[in-house]
């Protein structure tokens, strides 16, 4: 059976020293400079996959299934440990995860109307939840590097009578990272 490449999700790792890229056909992760290819999971062990998250330069990425052929749910955050090859978590949600993130310390989910922060790596255990505004497009961003955690995610507020929104900022942020990391590798042919 044939399975397209299509790219379903970018994103680069805390020090953007590597990216990860969700494929309808697996995963792959790239080291930026030089760029190479660092692991590839294919269809066959982890299908479909929406969004995979990096931790750091180290072997645990988590990754959510999608696509059209997921092995997966999307319901699912699934932590894979890259030198077993293998799964060795999964965190079940009542709803379709949008986006994660990682920290050495936390695991971030984000819902349509929920962000939930769970301790990580061992053992994963749920801290809290909070409830936010719709965020179809499941965006979030984390700081990685101090103590104390600080979200960004999709808010809303009056300025000269107004509504303005930080969603669009960071929207149009992500999606010029994305038209140029998709252009690089249309380029390198990858």
């Amino acid at each position: 059976m044939s399975h397209s490449r299509g790219i379903l999700n970018i994103r680069f790792n805390q020090d953007q020293g590597c990216f990860t890229c969700g494929l309808e056909s697996g995963f792959r992760v790239y080291n930026v400079h030089p760029l190479t290819e660092k692991t590839r999971q294919d269809f066959d062990e982890v299908g479909g996959v929406s969004h995979v998250e990096m931790l750091h330069r180290s072997n645990i990425l988590a990754v959510v299934g999608g696509g059209h052929s997921p092995k997966y749910p999307d319901r699912n955050v699934m932590i894979w440990d890259d030198i077993r090859k293998k799964m060795i978590y999964e965190v079940t949600f009542h709803s379709p995860v949008l986006s994660i993130r990682l920290r050495k310390d936390k695991l971030i989910v984000v819902l349509y109307e929920e962000i939930s922060v769970f301790k990580f790596p061992d053992p994963i255990e749920h801290l809290h939840s909070y409830k936010t505004q719709p965020n179809p497009r499941g965006l979030c961003e984390v700081t990685s590097g101090s103590k104390q955690i600080c979200y960004i995610h999709t808010i809303r507020w009056l300025e000269n009578s107004k509504c303005m929104s930080l969603t669009l900022l960071i929207q149009q942020v992500r999606k010029g990272l994305e038209e140029l990391l998709l252009l690089m590798m249309e380029l390198l042919h990858i």
